[in-house]
């Protein structure tokens, strides 16, 4: 009797499993070729001509960067090692922090990486951990991470961020 049910839940996972992976697949390969043509007409590719990379349109630095060229701001782009960063008026903004679950303890701000083993770590360790991929000219500059408003779905996060000298906050269109 167990042979059978065993076989079963093989048919039956596999009836339902192969549907599933056909439509992801079909799905990204009609997602595929408009990422790619939309990529190749953003800033960030035509200015550094970076290879695409699978799901390189929703990484936070190239949206950044995009907001960045198109207002014409005057934040410069650096790249150093595979560390991505801007540098604005003596300041290093960092990216990809934002998405992060932020929260406030003391005077300090910690992102949870995994809120299952309560793992965290605070602002000032990122700057410690980053300073020796930034360019030997920045290692010294204070760091701000980059907040995006897009990306701040919790409004307490986005207040959190905007009271903190620490943050840089930015509206990605």
């Amino acid at each position: 009797m167990k042979r059978i049910l065993d076989i079963l839940f093989m048919v039956i996972a596999v009836v339902i499993g192969i549907p599933i992976v056909l439509i992801v697949c079909i799905g990204y390969s009609i997602y595929l070729p408009f990422d790619i043509v939309r990529y190749h007409k953003m800033p960030y590719y035509t200015d550094l001509k970076n290879k695409y990379e699978l799901f390189i349109t929703i990484r936070d630095v190239v949206k950044i960067y995009n907001y960045i060229a198109r207002e014409k701001l005057p934040i410069e782009y650096y790249k150093n090692a595979d560390m991505e960063y801007f540098v604005k008026d003596g300041e290093v903004l960092l990216c990809g922090w934002s998405d992060m679950e932020l929260e406030k303890d003391g005077d300090e701000y910690f992102f949870l990486l995994d809120a299952e083993t309560d793992g965290r770590i605070s602002v000032q360790e990122i700057r410690e951990s980053d300073g020796a991929l930034l360019k030997p000219e920045h290692q010294d500059l204070p760091i701000k991470i980059v907040m995006m408003y897009d990306d701040a779905t919790d409004n307490g996060k986005l207040e959190l961020a905007r009271e903190s000298l620490d943050f840089y906050c930015i509206q990605c269109k």
